[in-house]
């Protein structure tokens, strides 16, 4: 059985955004978070005996990945083969906030210059928030001016995993936890020496633990026995490690204190408070690498899922982003989408009318209002499929469609709504995915108004109309071929006769 061990760590989590809540200094952000509750960390059982366990109890053979831990004395451990952790939705979701949840389980982005880790210049080690591995050291972070936090190097080549990121219309390089795969950021190639890498890295993913703490992260297993002789310093390589000339030094308090310039807070729009943003300390991770709890873990999740109210299971998305016949189309192939509602938005009641709108002075555009169950796709999928299929760089206007009633919006109906949408935008600036700037409006939804039933599924409905073949279906192709994870079974008879 594995031991369960509770310790304290500092714990930063980044801001919640509201009005971008960024702590006023790095060092009040510390003390805001010194009476965190304890976290309940448990170790993993050496990847032999659980696989064998396994076997013995007649399941699937545990899979496992090479990572390296911290040891007893505080230092990397050599490599090690340990179970990679897997969790049901449903208990990321209860072991996470929803913000953490977002971005580590659901490949979301805080916004820049928000993240509660951007200006913290303590020494010590960054780790994952959803099964503590060791990611990055502070003496590999630096000011990049992208305003997410930054490093040069990890930790530990073997504790990350990059894959090719094709969302949003571009190419990146992601990068994920090796032991449970969520989701940290992305790594560009225009770092400084001596790796020339920028990793770029959501706050709300990461746990900061300070120098003096950094044992607390070692796992049972590592506590009951000697670190092996080749253990190395957080921050530092092993033994033959590539990258490690330029970090393998010890930090002294002089070299770990900002300079003026490097603690001048970052502008933002407010310095409210950052609320609270830790749930209560996560159960053991022991008996879910066992195996153990597998199987009730999925019947919860299944159960819960279902015995939700039909309402909880209901969500609106406004989206605009020029002919509302285009948008709909798209919008009806995804899986989890119930309903596209062609209307108009942005107006007033007298006008919402086709002929109405169409002159561009009633403040309305041709808007489609979305229904859709969010545990079965979400609004940041949504808003990444919005902007996969329109051009939001164009002010009111989309090709040959020109006006204020074609322009580029998103019609948010709370404050989660508007963030998310300006976490995308800020994200696809800082990727320059387009060549212009984004010129989206973000504006509350006072009302939505449905178009006339003529303008309702009018691709479904006229397959074979001069527009729908040249406009619409090119919109309609491109999201079978980007988005095919998330298309209905039957996606590819919208269109056809």
């Amino acid at each position: 059985m594995t031991n369960r061990s509770a310790v304290t760590v500092i714990v930063l989590a980044a801001a919640a955004c509201f009005g971008c809540g960024s702590p006023a200094s790095s060092g009040a952000y510390l003390a805001e978070r010194a009476d965190r509750a304890s976290w309940d960390v448990a170790g993993q059982q050496p990847a032999a005996q659980a696989t064998a366990q396994s076997a013995a109890a007649g399941r699937k053979a545990m899979e496992t990945v090479t990572v390296r831990l911290i040891g007893a004395d505080g230092k990397l451990t050599e490599a090690k083969l340990v179970p990679k952790l897997v969790l049901p939705d449903a208990e990321w979701k209860r072991r996470l906030t929803p913000e953490q949840y977002r971005i580590a389980r659901g490949k979301g982005t805080e916004r820049a210059f928000c993240g509660g880790l951007l200006h913290n210049k303590e020494p010590g080690v960054y780790a994952c928030i959803c099964c503590k591995l060791p990611l990055f050291s502070s003496e590999a972070k630096y000011d990049s001016g992208t305003g997410w936090p930054s490093f040069f190097q990890p930790i530990a080549a073997e504790n990350l995993r990059e894959e090719i990121d094709r969302s949003l219309g571009m190419v990146r390089t992601e990068i994920l936890c090796r032991r449970c795969d969520a989701h940290l950021g992305h790594v560009f190639d225009d770092g400084p020496p001596p790796t020339g890498r920028r990793y770029c890295l959501n706050s709300e993913v990461l746990l900061f633990v300070p120098k003096d703490k950094i044992g607390t992260l070692a796992e049972p297993a590592e506590r009951s026995g000697s670190g092996p002789s080749g253990s190395a310093q957080p921050g530092q390589s092993a033994p033959g490690h590539s990258a490690s000339a330029a970090v393998e030094r010890q930090s002294t308090a002089e070299e770990s204190k900002p300079t003026a310039e490097e603690s001048k807070p970052a502008t933002v729009e407010s310095q409210a408070p950052v609320p609270e943003r830790l749930a209560a300390a996560a159960e053991s991770l022991a008996a879910a690498v066992r195996g153990e709890s597998a199987a009730a873990d999925v019947t919860s999740a299944t159960s819960g899922e279902n015995s939700q109210p039909a309402a909880a299971r209901r969500a609106e998305a406004v989206f605009a982003g020029g002919c509302f016949w285009c948008v709909e189309a798209v919008f009806e192939q995804l899986d989890g989408v119930l309903e596209v509602v062609s209307g108009y938005a942005g107006g007033t009641a007298d006008t919402a009318n086709y002929a109405a709108v169409s002159t561009g002075k009633t403040g309305h555009a041709e808007a489609v209002k979305i229904v859709y169950d969010p545990t079965r796709i979400s609004y940041e999928q949504l808003l990444k499929v919005h902007f996969s299929t329109h051009d939001p760089t164009t002010l009111n206007r989309q090709g040959n469609d020109v006006g204020p009633q074609y322009r580029s919006a998103i019609f948010y109906a709370d404050q989660q709504q508007k963030e998310l949408a300006e976490a995308m935008i800020a994200d696809l600036q800082a990727a320059k995915v387009f060549k212009r700037p984004i010129v989206t409006t973000l504006e509350p939804l006072r009302a939505f108004y449905p178009a006339e039933p003529k303008h309702q599924d009018f691709v479904a409905c006229n397959p074979n109309h001069p527009y729908v073949r040249s406009v619409a279906m090119p919109k309609v192709e491109k999201v079978r071929e980007k988005f095919k994870s998330l298309l209905k079974s039957d996606a590819s008879n919208i269109g056809k006769q």
